[in-house]
């Protein structure tokens, strides 16, 4: 089993205690939100808006697209 912490730095670790890597801060907070929405769906206007807050960059979707797609792999 997996224990995601949440509170503090964002932070996975696996059975054994092993601490995974999650990539920058935006990625790691990409991962954050949608443990807070376990179980529901997350629109990624809803990601775009709490991840980059004010300031979405036009390449905001592409980039998020990009975290997602590192986060499986981890």
């Amino acid at each position: 089993m997996t224990e995601l912490r949440l509170l503090g730095p964002v932070e996975p670790r696996g059975a054994d205690g092993r601490q995974y890597a999650l990539g920058p801060p935006r990625q790691r907070c990409v991962l954050a939100v949608l443990a807070m929405s376990a179980g529901r769906p997350v629109m990624v206007e809803t990601l775009i808006r709490n991840v980059w807050r004010d300031e979405p960059t036009d390449a905001a979707r592409d980039v998020l697209y990009t975290y997602v797609s590192r986060l499986r792999r981890v």
